[in-house]
């Protein structure tokens, strides 16, 4: 395979301090480190408010390389920053659907209305990651064994 058979693209910092990572091609485990470090490097820029992975070119996504952008997810949540993955289609789509992290990585950013103005403020920053984030349902599942009827129960 091609050294350049995946791209990771990261835009300047908008305006509204949002952090925009294009990613297109095959990510499977030779994309997750280059992707932990590119998200890693958007927290840490100043401003930084949230973080956008594009993945509208991206044409396959293997376990490693979601591993990457859960990692990214919850270091977001972490740090107190909003994380969004946009443009997810086709095979890709399947996958987030599948492994019930779409809803995490799709999800409109929460916004609260401050009560003096009622003007849209920023979530809080969260020093702790939210409960039922995509690495919690790993772990939940994981955990978690089904007993099928007819079937005996392992001792």
């Amino acid at each position: 395979m091609p050294e350049d058979y995946y791209s990771i693209t990261r835009e300047a910092l908008r305006r509204d301090g949002t952090a925009y990572v294009r990613l297109g091609g095959t990510l499977d485990i030779g994309a997750r480190l280059d992707l932990c470090e590119t998200f890693a490097e958007a927290r840490e820029e100043p401003g930084v408010t949230a973080i956008v992975a594009d993945l509208a070119d991206v044409t396959f996504l293997d376990s490693e390389a979601l591993a990457g952008l859960i990692e990214g997810f919850n270091e977001a949540r972490r740090a107190g920053l909003r994380f969004q993955a946009v443009g997810a289609r086709g095979l890709v789509h399947r996958v987030l659907a599948v492994t019930g992290t779409l809803a995490f990585f799709t999800a409109p950013p929460p916004r609260q209305t401050t009560p003096a103005t009622n003007e849209t403020a920023p979530p809080p920053r969260q020093t702790t990651p939210a409960p039922n984030e995509p690495a919690d349902l790993l772990r939940q599942r994981q955990g978690s064994r089904r007993h099928i009827p007819g079937a005996s129960r392992p001792r």
